[in-house]
């Protein structure tokens, strides 16, 4: 299983930025990011989700259930898990590209 993360640091390392690539990062953001900032705009992100996004991403991401675990819990297909997982992960990145201007 793989799971979208931000990764923040506060040192220009490119062998970390490498590893961060190998690991399977979709993108950078420019530092610095003012972390007040970067939260802000996550939580404004996460709110504008549809509910039925919302609690699949919160269940996966934040609370790190199983794809399985997730589709038992919601009562749903675990294609519907995994469609809608996707959909948040993409909505979330397109906000946080536009907060910065990406």
């Amino acid at each position: 299983p793989y799971i979208e993360m931000i990764f923040l640091s506060g040192n220009v390392n490119l062998s970390k930025a490498t590893e961060a690539m190998k690991e399977g990062a979709y993108d950078f953001y420019q530092l610095p990011v003012d972390k007040r900032l970067l939260h802000t705009v996550i939580d404004k992100a996460i709110e504008k989700l549809s509910p039925e996004y919302r609690m699949i991403f919160l269940l996966r991401d934040v609370e790190g259930l199983s794809t399985e675990e997730t589709a038992q819990t919601t009562e749903l297909s675990i294609a519907a898990v995994k469609s809608r997982l996707h959909r948040a992960r993409a909505f979330l990145r397109n906000e946080l590209n536009r907060a910065f201007q990406k």
